[in-house]
């Protein structure tokens, strides 16, 4: 199981090759509701929400106690998303594109608490075949790599601050240094993989986290180089790396994970 330091306060449990089965806790101020066999939405008193999300062939549901109760396959993943402020539909369509493998990672890019003035990366992995690590981050400019065994394209879904990207109207996205188009809708978005060229889409600005929701579908993979700027340039070589997001064993786990 691990548990990642971002906005999201994502929670990632891997069976890790063996069939695993999860239970987590639903503290009495918070109630579970099933929408279908790969997520479960967990809603508390004071409004906040979080998702439970199945990524692969398993299924996760509420049980009789009112907890939430997941049956993993192998190679499955059960992530775990909060909402501070609620669930949109947008926060929908992220969490159906990571239940159907469409999405391979999530990255966030935030201002480091320790350092101040400094930016700190989290990866979350979400694809075996799929590995991102940031190379950069400063401001203006974040820059990652993203590669991939299987050549299909697939959607990276980012969360930048407003400390390193100030301006989203102004972002400018590359893909090994040619210029994505911003697609207009998520169907728009969906549409630039397997085709000739990449796009990105600015999804959301959170004014209570100060930053912004890009997702980059990549048209195809081997190795790219993913450049967000502000200027369209991302010169800067200077930056450090993020983590990947790792971890998980096999057997039965139980946690209390929200509320």
């Amino acid at each position: 199981m691990k548990a990642h330091d971002n906005s999201r306060g994502i929670l990632v449990v891997r069976s890790g090759g063996d069939s695993q089965y999860v239970t987590v806790n639903v503290s009495g101020s918070s109630q579970a509701e099933s929408e279908s066999d790969q997520r479960v939405v967990v809603s508390s008193d004071d409004e906040t929400q979080g998702t439970f999300i199945v990524v692969g062939d398993g299924e996760v549901t509420v049980n009789e106690q009112g907890n939430v109760s997941a049956d993993l396959e192998s190679d499955d993943k059960l992530v775990f998303r909060s909402y501070s402020e609620g669930r949109s539909e947008e926060d929908e369509q992220e969490e159906q594109a990571i239940s159907d493998g469409q999405a391979a990672a999530e990255v966030y890019v935030m201002e480091s608490s320790e350092q101040g003035s400094e930016f700190a990366a989290d990866v979350v992995q979400y694809s075996e075949d799929t590995t991102v690590e940031v190379t950069q981050q400063s401001e203006g400019t974040v820059r990652m790599t993203a590669d991939r065994s299987q050549d299909q394209g697939k959607i990276i879904i980012t969360s930048v601050s407003e400390q390193a990207i100030s301006s989203a109207e102004d972002l400018q996205v590359a893909v090994d240094g040619e210029a994505a188009a911003e697609a207009s809708s998520y169907s728009d978005l969906e549409s630039a993989i397997g085709s000739d060229n990449s796009k990105f889409l600015v999804r959301q600005q959170s004014t209570a986290q100060a930053s912004a929701d890009v997702l980059i579908a990549v048209n195809h993979f081997s190795t790219r180089e993913v450049t967000m700027s502000e200027d369209g340039d991302g010169s800067d070589d200077s930056g450090t790396d993020g983590t990947d997001g790792s971890d998980g064993d096999g057997g039965q786990e139980t946690t209390d994970a929200y509320g």
